[in-house]
């Protein structure tokens, strides 16, 4: 009790009677962010590092680019395209280069040779100069045209027009004979490609796949057949050649049609008779002056410029826009596709006649011979060979003939001995012979066949060699393949038209002009259609398509099997097909850094056609015993190709590395519903993993119903990617069923899934420790028990970022304040568990179940970051969190018309079952100190005042330094007031004044260390390895907490000498931090008690002590005595 106040002194001003050794501390400095400008800047560095994608086909674009037909002394050369990327086994053939049709613009002179080609690098960014600051002082004369520019000022410009393809070439002189397709082979479409089984296997490859896809002739409509993708056109669709030397080819790569800008800059190699003399290395056409196979061939090349040294190219759907669909091989698949569709292929090995290529050799006259050889005593290397009059074909590259892996058109089947006839122009398969094989000879007059196709001749018995003849026919087959060609395509060959404002010299001219006229009067129209075929054609039509493949091989099935596993059947683009892309490439002109996208959701709806009653779509009748058949699976085919690093610069190309997309099944998010079959739960799509090629297509198949899948693509980091999906569609209902890439968001809405968006939030410049954010989710009371989970869809800027990234998710308690507790007990009526703690991932899941759960529940998320010294986060970087509730959790949409009534039910409004609230994180405080040696082991003990303008939510951190394999234990303890009956009463009798929330309280109030024990509750606690963190305390407005750190000498060091340690706070406001010096104060009041006279005594009781101790001193000795 305080002694009675001296009435002498009552006149005098009384002193404070609160005294305390407690010292708030100074908080350190704001830290400066880190500069950031060279990361933000690095992104340039990296525009080469990845290709760039194709642009995507446009028609108008490309008819005005500039074409420039009159400009030969400075021909195009295409920078995309780099001689690095040919495979070595092809670039060891290349003698050199030269542009295609230069045989004919040389007319026996010197071929110009051409440099290698090579990639260029994407031209550096301009810099914008800034706009003058203009000088308010600085009298400027007015200009004439100043009204004039002010009237204009707010509308843009219109770019001048530029001029079409047709005007560019309207005052085009060239008069060549160099042309990119005759006029015979545009308006007929029959191929004279010069095969040589010399040519490197590439080459070989790809004029398997054009002779394939040439077969289909009459079924691909207008613009979309070879030669008809070659630009610059004409009118008609003509393509016209371009002495400048540049083409745009329209090709399908990359889930679409894009373009390829190409120049006609192609390889050549030594021919077979002499060194001076070069022969083609692409595929290439009979007649010299022709060019577009090689056009092709270069536009395929530098397509897939990264995958040439894959046996194949998937050239025929860069060239039709055919969907590939790959079937494990079987005789009855084989049979049964073939059956309905007319593009199906196989890939194997070709075969090569040695004998042929040997008599190949001495074909050559004697007088052409001596032409050679003079040539070669007064003409450099590259000289075009002197042909006879009417004779300018292609040579023979003078290579040894090699075997190559080739795409067979399956032309026909034989059920006994099962065989198919393979067909890919004269190339020949594996053990390929020209007749078809017949099980005995006594069917030889019903079954053989003379040649493949053909059944009028005899048949050869299986167990019988095939003699020389056979080979005879082949070889005769590729000798004079110009001269077994449908009709009108030799003709086509002599008498070539000068279609681009040329004309020939000689009686070829003459004759063509004879013959203008009567073309004139009769206008030519296209025989082929104007959309691309059904997939599933009738019996009919396969017939009538197949009886127009001639020539082949045939090749036992047995041997198929032995050489390959799986068959492809193309399937043409249109109505019936359900296709999606998602395009997330890096653009080409990379102007700005490359932005991650989001996650994004594939969603597959698939509705089957409702038949008419009585109608069954398998045909079985309903009494038939068989049983009844589930519904169709539908043929579905995934296309991925990310952005390959950029090999293209150097001629040591980058390691590759494997690069992912998984399609996740998360049908699960939606409400449950009755489907009998199962999709594939996950797809799994890489490329780039040993020797697999930089894109990949895997076939599927899907069940109806509707299937979601979640894609989660490691390109999207890099620099993006392309992903198709195409879903054949002949049974569906195509009014309701639809493929597509949505934002989850958007796919969930129409199921009332609660969707919580945290973000896009900004994230802070920093290194080391920082939180990012913080937001609270309230359940409630209706859904807090059922609520299992919560799907997390995650979004982040910089890829850089994630592994440093962490998320915790918090379960908030709060015991309810009872009527008569007081308000200021409020400060330990808090409580949190930590439910996850987890490194951010971009799909993630919340299990909130808790059994023992009552009432509404309250969570928190956190985003905290921890980043070393050599990680710097980009400037205006954003983090954004999707949170989506399971179905019903979102409020139901209001209806204007029963809005009334509700409300005038009861008055009260459904409770919203999930809200979000951002809890500020932004006022970040720091304070230090040292620590020094103490027998309890105390790190630090801090008083944390919170000032009385509102409750302060913070996530408190505490890091000790120079202190190695510390384990701390931290406790965070609610300081409460005293009690009224605590508080000693006043001397004089008067009532106790109240005690000020947030005011600093007497130690004198609680009446001794007990009491103060007694109003001290534990809230939190938390251990950890040199550093120890409150993820998430509630720190209510005019409350006092402590905060104890321990050093565990049983799990680490019991030294403090030279440590030193850290406290920070992430939070919503400002807090107040010093020692605390309670028990101090505490123990100062007990020892001036002691040294102060007590009342109506004389003595101080710490006399008292001394006579009491003394007395018990000498009667302890007495009892000894006796």
């Amino acid at each position: 009790m305080a002694p009675k106040k001296d009435k002498k002194k009552q006149n005098e001003p009384v002193q404070p009677e609160l005294v305390t050794a407690y010292k708030a501390r100074e908080p350190l400095a704001a830290v400066e962010p880190p500069d950031v400008s060279e990361v933000d800047a690095q992104w340039k560095a990296l525009r080469d590092q990845y290709v760039q994608p194709l642009p995507a086909w446009n028609a108008e674009n490309v008819d005005a680019m500039e074409w420039k037909p009159n400009e030969t002394e400075e021909p195009f050369v295409s920078n995309q395209f780099s001689v690095f990327a040919m495979p070595r086994s092809f670039a060891a053939l290349v003698a050199g280069w030269r542009r295609a049709g230069a045989s004919a613009l040389a007319k026996g002179d010197l071929l110009p040779e051409e440099p290698e080609p090579q990639a260029q690098p994407i031209p550096d960014l301009k810099e914008e100069p800034s706009e003058p600051v203009p000088d308010a002082k600085a009298k400027a004369k007015p200009k004439a045209d100043t009204k004039a520019k002010a009237k204009g000022k707010n509308q843009p410009e219109e770019p001048p027009e530029k001029p079409t393809t047709m005007q560019q070439y309207a005052d085009c002189t060239y008069e060549g004979e160099a042309r990119v397709v005759s006029q015979a082979e545009f308006r007929s479409r029959e191929l004279l490609l010069d095969l040589d089984d010399a040519a490197p296997q590439l080459s070989q490859a790809i004029a398997s796949q054009i002779a394939a896809v040439a077969e289909h002739r009459l079924l691909l409509p207008g613009g979309c057949f070879l030669w008809e993708l070659i630009h610059p056109q004409d009118e008609e669709g003509l393509p016209l050649y371009n002495p400048h030397g540049k083409y745009v080819v329209k090709l399908f790569v990359q889930g679409k049609w894009r373009q390829v800008a190409i120049d006609d800059v192609v390889p050549v190699g030594y021919a077979m008779h002499g060194n001076n003399t070069y022969a083609s290395l692409l595929p290439s056409h009979q007649d010299i002056n022709i060019i577009w196979p090689q056009l092709l061939s270069k536009a395929l090349i530098q397509a897939f410029q990264d995958d040439l040294n894959m046996p194949l190219l998937p050239c025929i759907t860069a060239l039709t826009g055919w969907v590939p669909y790959q079937l494990p091989l079987s005789w009855s698949a084989l049979q049964g596709l073939k059956a309905v569709r007319t593009f199906c292929t196989l890939q194997t090995s070709s075969q090569v006649d040695f004998e042929a290529r040997q008599r190949a050799e001495l074909m050559p006259s004697i007088p052409q011979a001596e032409a050679q050889a003079g040539s070669r005593k007064s003409v450099a290397p590259m000289q075009a060979p002197a042909f006879p009059p009417g004779q300018e074909q292609n040579l023979k590259l003078g290579n040894q003939p090699q075997e190559a892996l080739l795409e067979f058109l399956v032309c026909e089947t034989e059920e006994e001995p099962r065989q198919v006839r393979l067909k890919a122009d004269a190339f020949v398969a594996q053990h390929g012979t020209p007749r078809k094989q017949v099980r005995d000879a006594d069917s030889e007059e019903e079954d053989g066949s003379a040649d493949a196709g053909n059944t009028d001749g005899q048949p050869v018995r299986a167990d019988e060699e095939v003699d020389d003849s056979d080979r005879d026919d082949l070889d005769e087959d590729d000798d004079g393949r110009s001269q077994n060609t449908h009709s009108g395509e030799g003709e086509g060959v002599e008498k070539r038209t000068t279609d681009q404002g040329g004309s020939q010299s000689g009686e070829g001219a003459e004759l063509e002009q004879e013959e203008e006229p009567e073309m004139s009067d009769m206008p030519w129209v296209a025989p082929w259609p104007n959309q691309n075929p059904h997939p599933l054609l009738m019996k009919s039509s396969i017939q009538e398509f197949q009886a127009q493949l001639q020539g082949g091989c045939w090749v036992s099935f047995e041997e198929i099997e032995g050489t390959t596993a799986t068959f492809c059947s193309y399937i043409p683009p249109g109505e019936h097909v359900l296709t999606a892309t998602l395009d997330t490439c890096w653009d080409g002109e990379r102007a700005q850094a490359f932005l991650p996208p989001k996650t994004c959701l594939l969603r597959i709806c698939l509705v089957l056609q409702e038949l008419e009653q009585g109608t069954s779509r398998t045909g079985i009748a309903a009494g038939d015993s068989k049983p009844t058949p589930g519904p169709p699976w539908l043929q579905t085919v995934f296309s991925y190709e990310p952005l390959k690093q950029n090999g293209r610069l150097s001629e040591s190309p980058p390691t590759a590395s494997p690069c992912s997309c998984v399609l996740q099944a998360v049908n699960s998010w939606r409400p449950s519903s009755q489907q009998a079959l199962e999709p594939p739960d996950c797809i799994n799509l890489t490329v780039g993993e040993g020797s697999q090629p930089s894109s990949i297509s895997y076939s599927s198949l899907l069940p109806p119903g509707e299937h979601w899948y979640l894609v989660s693509d490691d390109a999207a980091e890099l620099a993006g990617s392309v992903l198709s999906v195409s879903v054949e569609g002949l049974l569906l209902n195509g009014g309701k069923s639809s493929v597509d890439f949505v934002e989850p968001a958007k796919a969930l809405a129409k199921y009332q899934m609660a969707l919580l968006p945290v973000g896009p939030l900004q994230y802070p410049i920093h290194t080391g420790y920082c939180v990012w954010a913080k937001s609270e989710i309230l359940v409630s009371e209706a859904y807090a028990g059922d609520l299992q989970t919560l799907q997390l869809l995650c979004h982040l800027t910089d890829a850089t970022l994630w592994p440093y990234i962490q998320l915790s998710c918090l379960r908030v308690s709060e015991l309810e304040a009872k009527a008569d507790d007081p308000l200021e007990n409020r400060c330990a009526s808090w409580s949190v568990s930590t439910v996850l703690k987890s490194p951010l991932l971009r799909v993630m899941s919340l299990p909130l179940e808790d059994e023992e759960a009552t009432g509404p529940a309250k969570y928190v998320l956190m985003l905290e970051a921890n980043l070393p010294p050599e990680v710097l986060p980009k400037t205006g970087g954003e983090i954004s969190i999707q949170i989506f509730g399971p179905p019903g959790t979102a409020p139901e949409p209001e209806d204007p018309s029963e809005g009334a009534e509700k409300d005038g039910e009861d008055g009260l409004v459904d409770e919203v079952p999930l809200q979000l609230h951002m809890l500020p994180v932004d006022k970040v405080m720091r304070w230090q100190g040292d620590c020094s040696e103490n027998d309890k082991g105390l790190v630090l003990c801090e008083r944390i005042t919170v000032p009385a303008d509102g409750d302060v939510t913070s996530t408190l951190r505490i890091t000790v330094e120079r202190l190695p394999q510390a384990f701390l234990r931290a406790t965070l303890v609610a300081q409460m007031p005293p009690t009224e009956d605590m508080r000693p009463p006043d001397p004089e009798g008067n009532p106790l004044e109240p005690l000020v929330p947030g005011a600093p309280i007497n130690p004198r109030d609680y009446s001794g260390r007990r009491n103060w024990l007694s109003r001290c509750k534990k809230v939190a606690e938390t251990s950890g390895l040199e550093i120890v963190s409150f993820s998430h305390v509630l720190l209510r407005q005019a409350s006092t907490y402590l905060l104890y750190v321990h050093l565990d000498q049983f799990r680490g060091p019991a030294s403090l000498d030279g440590g030193a340690w850290l406290l920070e706070s992430f939070g919503s406001g400002s807090l107040e931090v010093g020692p605390d010096a309670m028990e101090q104060d505490l123990e100062e009041l007990v020892r001036k008690s002691w040294e102060s006279p007590q009342e109506g005594d004389a003595k101080p009781r710490s006399e008292k002590a001394a006579e009491t101790r003394d007395a018990e001193i000498e009667r302890r000795s007495v009892m000894e005595r006796l």
